[in-house]
């Protein structure tokens, strides 16, 4: 009896501990080889698809999922951070969007997305 109910508590401590931040970060990187790491004070630019050079790859997409109530400013640094650390020149794509629940109903949540970017010809970036 005394093993059902500690079982409980730790499964319940491990459920909300989870989402205590309320907060998912996914970072998926389209290389095989890491890029070096910018620093901390490097600018990653917020682009549009007709103010970017035409030389500049994709290297990877950051997606955040948080509740409704978190700073969207907030979620953008991080997406800013992680660009940074996967050697990113720039955001492109920036997209926010409100997942639904069957029927059409909100869940509450937000998501996040941008694809990161690098520029090719570092003389053409902006």
């Amino acid at each position: 009896m005394v093993r059902w109910r500690l079982g409980l508590i730790y499964l319940g401590f491990f459920t909300f501990s989870g989402c205590a931040s309320g907060q998912m970060v996914d970072v998926i990187n389209y290389e095989t080889t890491a890029r070096p790491q910018k620093p901390g004070s490097f600018s990653v630019e917020l682009m549009h698809r007709g103010a970017v050079p035409d030389t500049f790859k994709i290297i990877g997409r950051v997606t955040v999922e948080a509740r409704d109530d978190h700073d969207p400013n907030r979620i953008l640094q991080e997406i800013v951070k992680s660009a940074r650390k996967m050697g990113g020149d720039a955001l492109l794509d920036y997209t926010v969007t409100v997942p639904l629940a069957h029927g059409g109903i909100p869940t509450g949540r937000i998501k996040y997305t941008a694809d990161v970017i690098v520029f090719e010809n570092p003389e053409a970036a902006p």
